[in-house]
C-alpha cells in the first residue's frame, strides 16, 4: 500500500512537472504574435540626465516613508468631479487623460503629497504652454501642492522646498 501512494505521487509530481515545462506565455485570443513583436520594454522612464539626476537626487531626500513615482498620468491624479456627468465630463477628462507629470511624491497611506514638473531649458517660464497652463490651474485649485522645477537650478534649493512641504500639516 506504501508503494503504491510513493508511485501516485510520483506520477502526480511528473504530470505537474511536464506541464510546468510545457508552460507558454498566455496569448490574447484572436491576436497574433506580430502584434506582441511590434513592442518594445523601454530602457527607463527617466528620458534623460536632467530627470535622472533629480530622480537620485528625490530618492537621497526624500524620507523613506515615502514614495517618488515617475511618470504619473495626470488622470491617476487628478479626476473630475462627481455630480458633473455626460460629455462635459468626458471633455474635462480629455483635457488630462493623456498628460503626465514628471514626479509625484505620495504619503505611506497612497494619498499625493507633492506633484513635481521638471522644466527643461527650451521650456519658458515666462511663456506658459496651454498644458503648463492646465496643469499650473488645476493643482492650485485641487489643492495639491505643485513645484516646477528648471533645468540647471539649484536643485538643492528645490529639495529643502520639497522637505517644507513634506514636513508641513
Amino acid at each position: 500500500m506504501e508503494t503504491l501512494v510513493i508511485i501516485l505521487f510520483a506520477v502526480i509530481l511528473l504530470a505537474i512537472l511536464s506541464k510546468l515545462m510545457d508552460f507558454k506565455a498566455p496569448r490574447t485570443k484572436g491576436v497574433s504574435q506580430t502584434v506582441f513583436d511590434a513592442y518594445r520594454l523601454k530602457p527607463s522612464l527617466l528620458v534623460n540626465n536632467s530627470e535622472k539626476q533629480f530622480f537620485s537626487m528625490l530618492l537621497q531626500y526624500v524620507p523613506r516613508s515615502y514614495l517618488v513615482q515617475t511618470k504619473t498620468r495626470l488622470e491617476d491624479v487628478i479626476g473630475v468631479k462627481t455630480h458633473i456627468k455626460g460629455k462635459e465630463a468626458y471633455g474635462f477628462r480629455g483635457r488630462v487623460k493623456s498628460r503626465h507629470i514628471d514626479f509625484l511624491i505620495i504619503s505611506p497611506d497612497g494619498r499625493p503629497v507633492l506633484a513635481i514638473e521638471l522644466d527643461g531649458k527650451s521650456h519658458n517660464p515666462n511663456k506658459l504652454t496651454n498644458a503648463d497652463q492646465l496643469k499650473n490651474g488645476i493643482f492650485a485649485t485641487v489643492g495639491l501642492p505643485f513645484l516646477r522645477v528648471r533645468v540647471g537650478t539649484d536643485y538643492n534649493y528645490h529639495l529643502q522646498e520639497i522637505l517644507r512641504v513634506l514636513n508641513s500639516p
